[in-house]
């Protein structure tokens, strides 16, 4: 039983260390890395929630000065 196993490990040497079976090292290799940091940056009065934002605040400074110019006549009504 030691023969096999001895002379399957020693051809298994063999062939490993074959220089013919080794890898040849990469020489020619080259090597391109190209990053692109395609994101875009916006202002932060162009965001959809700053603009909602300011649209809620111009209703609302409208209406006060609707209301506020409706509560300054006389509750009187006149009838001819």
């Amino acid at each position: 039983m030691r023969f096999p196993t001895m002379a399957v490990t020693v051809a298994a040497l063999l062939l490993v260390t074959a220089p013919e079976t080794r890898a040849a090292p990469l020489q020619d290799a080259k090597v391109t890395v190209q990053v692109n940091d395609n994101t875009t940056r916006t202002s932060w009065y162009t965001q959809p929630i700053w603009l909602a934002i300011g649209g809620v605040a111009l209703v609302l400074i409208i209406l006060i000065a609707v209301l506020a110019g409706r509560s300054g006549r006389g509750n009187t009504t006149v009838v001819k």
